[in-house]
């Protein structure tokens, strides 16, 4: 053999080596696998999208929450150049401004992440209306979202439109913006 080919022979050698070793490194770095369980073994559809596409958040004149495991509600109402709020008591305060801005954004931006192909929604906290339900007016049309369970993992919860079957997972921290003002009552004026 000439010089020549062994000194090719070794660079090929040598580059394959660390083609190898850098497979090596890639494939021990993947995440483990998901495990499956019955909430998570549904066949999902990969789709995204936005559960209410046809609300402007101007538009938006009456948003009300409902925690139906402690019966506590919360509702807003637009008033011109002010929002009313009213808790479950009936009891009036002043609202929460800035949270009302990102619940008005947030509702007429909802995107959901994937679409389960199910019809048990008692698996996912759906039953009846959920474990929490949000009812909002926009444009002289009322608009209704029921939020069940968590997944598995935390960082999407399952939700519904309306009277339509399709079950929707939306992120969790969003979801949490909403229910936030059922966390503290609101302040009296």
């Amino acid at each position: 053999m000439s010089r020549r080919f062994r000194a090719t022979a070794l660079v090929a050698l040598i580059f394959g080596g660390l083609l190898g070793f850098a497979a090596l490194i890639t494939l021990t770095r993947q995440p483990p696998p998901r495990p499956t369980n019955s909430a998570t073994s549904v066949p999902i559809t990969p789709q995204t999208g936005y559960i209410f596409t046809d609300v402007e958040p101007s538009k938006i004149t009456r948003i009300s929450v409902v925690n139906h495991g402690t019966a506590r509600a919360i509702t807003y109402t637009r008033v011109p150049g002010d929002w009313d709020v009213v808790d479950s008591a009936g009891k009036a305060g002043a609202p929460d401004l800035p949270n009302v801005a990102r619940m008005i954004q947030i509702l007429a931006t909802l995107r959901y992440n994937r679409t389960l192909e199910e019809s048990s929604v008692v698996t996912y906290g759906l039953a009846g209306d959920g474990k929490v339900s949000i009812d909002f007016d926009a444009a002289g049309k009322s608009y209704h979202l029921r939020l069940g369970e968590a997944t598995p993992y935390g960082d999407t919860t399952y939700v519904q439109r309306g009277d339509s079957p399709s079950i929707y997972l939306a992120q969790t921290a969003v979801l949490a913006i909403l229910t936030n003002a059922l966390a503290t009552p609101p302040p009296t004026p």
